[in-house]
């Protein structure tokens, strides 16, 4: 064959081989997209009920009552204050940011953390397939779908679970683009044998560090990402060099100084220990958190938002088995890697030791707040659950190859339903997040023992307005929890709502006996003593917590009230101005001080608090009300009239706007739409109880009626 020839037939192949890899690349185009599809499918089905669902535990204090969310300088104070609870200020950040997008309206904040998760399996998938790992699809779906990953997901306080994961996963990813660059500078030798000069790092190397300092400044228990990029070496290499130690040196300082910030913040927290245990009960406890997690990762049954809490004792060899059984497992799989040419036992030690390193920061060895109720929850294991994730799919994958054809369809099927059978679950499970009262009843009925459930259920119950009910799961909550400052706080406060006021001072009399600076309890009692006439000592109360919390808005306004009650309007003026100028959208202040200026004659003052109050809150009944009654004693009747109206729309069983309503048409002289008003006013009065009320009512009709016929 001649030259030209030649040419031809390489043209040919040349041609042969780029629409080949065109073909193969659009394949992997297509399979890729419809991955993706079916993985946010999944999750946007699974997790549909959880996307309406209110605010639960912890969200109040990270957001809905956090100061520095709502504060315009919040961003400074979370990044350079040590006012924040933790020092985790990239979370923060995005919280103050979606604050600003949709305020009180949960569904933003669900979204964002749905996203966030479904960002996190598809970069599992990337990790998964730079590093060559069978089922690398497979795992993510699996991750993304599996039950004890919902608390993380659901739960709004979790943002910093969810995004510390993205970096985390990001960091990962970048680290490995590193090394494709500097293979692809070596020219595909073995980088072990090549790299003897000095170690260069590019931008991925870079971005991968920025990418865990983010994830750090998210959540501080990614700071086991060192040792987690060293396994991967290990992994990749089969063994670890000096080199990689000196390469993963910055992501170790990095992990070690933020690890002593974030202990520097508990350490300012409150002081009380959270559990007195000795260091033999925390190692046994780590022994057992281990195999805890992994049952509820293979088995994920009867989860629920609150475990009971673990008596660990010593003593009994039953708490000694699961730290025998995670030694003996360690030394049986670094055993095998060594001495067996088995390709198995070399993922499963390389997925063991990654399980074992994630659950480091939630073993025990250091406390957080949530351990004073339980040692155990599901958002713990949320980066360890990848290990046993990635492990079940590469175990499919290698095995379906080795399986006969006929049996391939069967297995199919099998898995399948397996992966369907996680998703409902997924879907049962975040239901229960769509109402904080089905959360906290499914936390009572899986651990009756659990004072925090109760508490939390009797708050829920407070909210749906059914209070006998919530007054039955605070008595619960204090008997669990006797030595509870604020049990006995929340159950004085549901005692006093009901009209039980004795047994509510009671009960706030054993708070702050149990915690003498309770500046919640301290006002509240305050309250309670003034509502039941015991004015002087309820003003000593209030004036004893505010010497001590000279910044607590809602005390500033109890206390105003109670000085309008006693007939000294110019310092209860005084006490909402404070109130407002320390909560500049506290709606009750608002209210409360148009009310103090109207009964001072000062009407204009009034109508201006008011309608600032309607910017803070325009569909407050209440304020509308108000709002009315000071436009008629301006004489602006119309105004008032229509303010009533606004307020009955708001509100349709208020009597007190009834009321003003029929008030205001009388004066305007329309009587007959005033004494259909009343009218509807005194039967709601009557319906109420309020039985001066609706005397008042009726003496009006009588009169109205008796001047009509004379007329």
């Amino acid at each position: 064959m001649d030259a030209s020839g030649r040419i031809k037939i390489a043209k040919i192949v040349s041609l042969t081989y780029a629409h080949i890899l065109r073909q193969v690349q659009a394949q992997t185009l297509r399979r890729s997209l419809i991955g993706i599809v079916i993985l946010i499918a999944a999750v946007l089905w699974a997790y549909w009920p959880a996307r309406s669902g209110g605010f639960v535990l912890d969200d109040d204090l990270l957001l809905t009552h956090n100061s520095l969310i709502k504060a315009p300088d919040g961003l400074y104070r979370f990044w350079f204050t040590k006012q924040a609870l933790d020092y985790w200020p990239v979370s923060n950040t995005t919280l103050w940011l979606e604050w600003r997008l949709w305020g009180m309206n949960p569904t933003g904040y669900h979204v964002t953390n749905l996203l966030l998760h479904i960002a996190n399996a598809l970069l599992l998938w990337l990790v998964l397939r730079k590093l060559a790992i069978p089922g690398a699809w497979l795992a993510a779906l699996l991750f993304v779908v599996h039950p004890v990953n919902v608390e993380s997901v659901a739960w709004i306080a979790q943002r910093k679970n969810v995004l510390a994961m993205f970096f985390f996963l990001l960091s990962i990813l970048w680290w490995l683009k590193e090394d494709d660059r500097r293979e692809t500078q070596s020219k595909g030798r073995d980088l072990r044998e090549r790299d003897t000069g000095s170690i260069s790092f590019g931008i991925w190397y870079w971005l991968s560090l920025a990418a865990f300092i983010l994830a750090m400044l998210s959540k501080g228990s990614v700071a086991i990402l060192p040792i987690v990029l060293l396994l991967i070496v290990w992994w990749q290499w089969k063994r670890i060099t000096w080199r990689d130690f000196l390469r993963a040196a910055p992501f170790l300082a990095v992990a070690s100084v933020l690890t002593v910030v974030d202990m520097h913040f508990q350490a300012e927290g409150p002081g009380n220990a959270i559990r007195d245990v000795t260091a033999l009960q925390r190692l046994l406890g780590a022994g057992a958190v281990i195999w805890f997690y992994l049952g509820k990762a293979l088995v994920p049954l009867r989860l629920t938002f609150v475990y009971p809490q673990w008596d660990i004792q010593s003593a009994k060899f039953f708490w000694w088995l699961p730290l025998l059984a995670s030694i003996a497992a360690t030394i049986l799989l670094v055993w095998k890697v060594k001495s067996v040419s088995s390709t198995w036992w070399r993922p499963a030690w390389f997925a063991w030791a990654f399980f074992m390193v994630a659950l480091v920061p939630v073993m025990g060895f250091v406390d957080v707040g949530y351990m004073r109720h339980s040692l155990v929850a599901d958002h713990y294991q949320y980066i360890a659950m990848i290990a046993v994730a990635v492990l079940a799919a590469a175990a499919i994958c290698s095995g379906w190859k080795k399986l006969p054809e006929a049996v391939r369809p069967a297995t199919g099927l099998a898995v399948t339903a397996v992966v369907v059978a996680l998703t409902i679950m997924v879907r049962q499970q975040s239901s229960l997040y769509a109402s904080a009262l089905a959360l906290y009843q499914n936390a009572v009925d899986n651990n009756p023992a659990s004072g925090l459930a109760h508490n939390n259920l009797g708050d829920a119950l407070t909210q749906a307005n059914r209070p006998q009910e919530a007054i039955v799961e605070f008595e619960k909550t204090v008997e669990l929890m006797p030595d509870s400052a604020k049990a006995h706080n929340n159950l004085a406060m549901r005692l006093a709502d009901v009209g039980r006021l004795s047994d509510a001072i009671d009960h706030y009399q054993q708070a702050l006996r149990l915690q003498p600076k309770h500046p919640d309890a301290e006002n509240n009692y305050a309250m309670a003593l003034a509502t039941s006439g015991r004015l002087l000592e309820a003003q000593s109360h209030f004036e004893f917590v505010l010497e001590c919390e000279p910044n607590f808005a809602e005390a500033h306004n109890n206390f105003g009230s109670l000085l309008l009650q006693m007939g000294q309007l110019e310092h209860a003026v005084a006490q909402f101005q404070l109130a407002l100028k320390l909560k500049p959208d506290y709606l009750e202040a608002y209210n409360n001080l148009g009310i103090v200026l109207t009964k001072s004659g000062l009407f204009q003052e009034a109508i201006d608090h008011y309608q600032q109050a309607l910017r803070v809150k325009p569909d407050s009944a209440e304020t509308h009300n108000n709002l009315g009654n000071v436009l008629v004693k301006s004489g602006r009747l119309q105004e008032a009239i229509s303010h009533y109206q606004e307020a009955l729309s708001l509100k349709p069983d208020y009597e007190q706007a009834y009321v003003g309503l029929a008030l205001a048409q009388s004066v305007a002289g329309d009587a007959a739409a005033a004494v259909p008003a009343a009218e509807t006013a005194l039967a709601l009065a009557r319906m109420h109880n309020q039985e001066n009320l609706a005397a008042q009512i009726e003496a009006w009709l009588t009169a109205h009626r008796s001047s009509s016929t004379t007329r």
